[in-house]
């Protein structure tokens, strides 16, 4: 249900059509801290990529959520990169402009 809802708020974001219907899975979290999290990542995708498409699965105890784009990708050489903090790939949002 978090995850639909979050969908219905973007356009351009639409759930896989094999994807398990997500009513009934029970994810144990911080609500706030995963609506915000799933949240930035489907408004990264739909921002930087036009699309937003998303997938929910269950294997045994493990739901598997997916966050597909259609842009370009963050390049091989900076992947390492991307996941310190407060790193922008974007060059146009910086400091300096």
């Amino acid at each position: 249900s978090l995850v639909e809802s979050i969908a219905d708020m973007f356009e351009d974001a639409s759930f896989d059509e094999d994807a398990t219907p997500t009513r009934g899975l029970i994810c144990i979290a911080r609500p706030v801290a995963l609506r915000r999290c799933i949240t930035n990542l489907v408004q990264n995708a739909v921002t930087y990529g036009k699309k937003a498409h998303i997938g929910v699965r269950r294997s045994g105890d493990t739901i598997t959520l997916t966050i597909r784009d259609e842009g370009p990708g963050i390049p091989q050489a900076k992947l390492d990169q991307v996941f310190a903090s407060f790193v922008r790939l974007e060059q146009s949002r910086n400091r300096e402009t």
